[in-house]
C-alpha cells in the first residue's frame, strides 16, 4: 500500500504514538510487569518501524518473530489473552491521541490485532 501523504510512516508522528503507548503500558498494573527486563530504547527503535508497517499493511512476514520474541513472556510470565487486550488498548489511547487521522489509527489496531494468535500461541 502507497503512503501518498507521507503521514502514516512519518517518523515524528510515529515516535510520538510510541512515547505516549510506552508511558501508557508502562503505567497500567495489568502488563507493566512484562516490560521489566525489556531494553525499552531498543523496542522503541523496533516499534517506530512496526507501527509504520502495520498501517501500511505491510506486516507480512513477522507472524513468526512476534511469535519467537514473546515466547518467553508466554511460558515464564503467563502471558494471555487479557494481556493483548490491555496491550491493544493502549496502543488504541495512544494512537487516537496523536495526529495521526482515525482511519490510520484503526488500520494499526486492527492489524495488531491480527497478531494475537501470532504472539499468545495456545495462551489466547
Amino acid at each position: 500500500m502507497a503512503d501518498p501523504t507521507g503521514l502514516i510512516t512519518d517518523q515524528k508522528t510515529l515516535a510520538a504514538v510510541n512515547e505516549k503507548f510506552h508511558s501508557l503500558i508502562l503505567a497500567d498494573n495489568r502488563i507493566n510487569f512484562l516490560f521489566d527486563a525489556v531494553d525499552m530504547d531498543a523496542l522503541h527503535r523496533k516499534q517506530v518501524w512496526f507501527f509504520a508497517s502495520l498501517a501500511l499493511e505491510s506486516n507480512e512476514g513477522t507472524h513468526d518473530y512476534m511469535q519467537r520474541i514473546h515466547q518467553k513472556l508466554v511460558n515464564e510470565h503467563g502471558l494471555k489473552g487479557q494481556h493483548f487486550d490491555a496491550f491493544v488498548e493502549c496502543l488504541a489511547k495512544a494512537l487516537h491521541s496523536s495526529e495521526l487521522n482515525s482511519d490510520v489509527a484503526e488500520k494499526i489496531i486492527s492489524q495488531a490485532e491480527k497478531l494475537r494468535t501470532f504472539v499468545l500461541g495456545d495462551n489466547i
